[in-house]
């Protein structure tokens, strides 16, 4: 019991400090609709660039914009980068772009206006969709909830998702975790060395193209009062499937021999057990996220699945989930019945 109390003092005071650098987040700072600058397109020059003119704006070269659609109530529907940018007689700063990016469900006509956003806050044009995740390194300021999610919580486990170099995720039960490069993060529960469980963790990003992303990782944990070590291997495929839908799997291999003074195997969740578990990410307008699916642990044998919210901020997560290894079980227990669980999560 000291222990437990030992280790939960350990990551409220580990903690303490990204609870105020996430206060910023819950300010509304995004600008309104009307207050945001933008060009209009006037001509689709071929399926590669396009011409913009406009007086409220005068992007440099280099710089990206962000296609606005007036045509539907999606919002943004691709990216451009400014190729030239010169001022008419009219007064007007007439652009020609190359297009980056364009959305696979909705097309780009003259009349659409081409914006700059802010995407280290709120920005109420920029709605959830699956083709306007932010995948690449921006800096530690972008909004976490334009990324794509590192983990669907403790309960229920990771994505595809590796952090990005230089990254750090932090959660309220002790879980850490870091970019050491875009495809590597290393990463442990901390909260596991108080408790006579040391452990850690590697996943490498092994394919990362259009809608899919596969990983790999290996997990090496002492089981607790036991000499024992459980190696796990997990990967993990993450595919976008629709403009609003994430689908998620995951398999978890047990690929160490526990020693036979663990009195029980199957409770032993991450640690020397292997499971199989599908599962699907709902992208809201707000981008908050709902995650919901079935997982199956071989151990018991037996049919479970999870059910959660996740509400993000600029670098705050908080989420709340109910799981269960065995629908069947209908009570409260951890090892083989159902979990509501309450998490906290930073990334910066």
């Amino acid at each position: 019991m000291v222990r437990i109390i030992s280790a939960s003092l350990f990551v409220l005071s580990l903690c303490l400090s990204p609870v105020l650098w996430a206060q910023n987040d819950f300010k509304i700072q995004s600008k309104s609709l009307e207050a945001i600058p933008e060009l209009t397109i006037d001509e689709i020059m071929d399926e590669t660039s396009l011409r913009a003119s406009g007086y409220a704006l005068s992007p440099a070269p280099g710089q990206v914009l962000a296609i606005r659609s007036k045509a539907t109530d999606v919002e943004i529907v691709g990216f451009v980068e400014i190729l030239t940018s010169k001022i008419r007689n009219d007064g007007k700063v007439e652009i020609r772009a190359k297009v980056l990016r364009l959305s696979r469900y909705h097309f780009v006509r003259p009349g659409d206006t081409l914006v700059q956003l802010d995407l280290t806050t709120e920005e109420p044009v920029y709605r959830g969709h699956t083709e306007l995740f932010v995948r690449s390194w921006s800096g530690p300021d972008i909004s976490s909830r334009y990324r794509p999610l590192f983990t669907q919580g403790v309960s229920i486990g990771e994505t595809a998702q590796s952090l990005q170099r230089d990254e750090i995720f932090m959660s309220l039960y002790g879980h850490l975790s870091y970019g050491l490069t875009d495809r590597l993060t290393v990463g442990s529960l901390m909260t596991g060395f108080l408790l006579d469980s040391p452990n850690g963790n590697l996943k490498y990003k092994i394919w990362d193209e259009n809608s899919d992303t596969v990983s790999t990782a290996l997990s090496v944990t002492k089981i607790r009062e036991s000499s024992s070590t459980a190696l796990n291997l997990t990967i993990y495929w993450d595919a976008i499937t629709s403009d609003k839908m994430v689908s998620h799997a995951l398999a978890t291999f047990a690929v160490a021999t526990l020693s036979s003074d663990v009195k029980d195997i199957a409770a032993i969740k991450g640690a020397g057990s292997s499971s199989f578990q599908t599962g699907y990410e709902l992208v809201l307008d707000s981008w908050d996220r709902v995650l919901f699916g079935p997982s199956y642990n071989f151990e018991l044998k037996s049919l479970g699945g999870y059910l959660a919210y996740v509400r993000v901020w600029n670098h705050f997560h908080l989420s709340g989930s109910l799981s269960t290894v065995d629908v069947r079980e209908l009570k409260l227990d951890p090892k083989t019945g159902y979990v509501a669980l309450v998490e906290a999560y930073w990334r910066f």
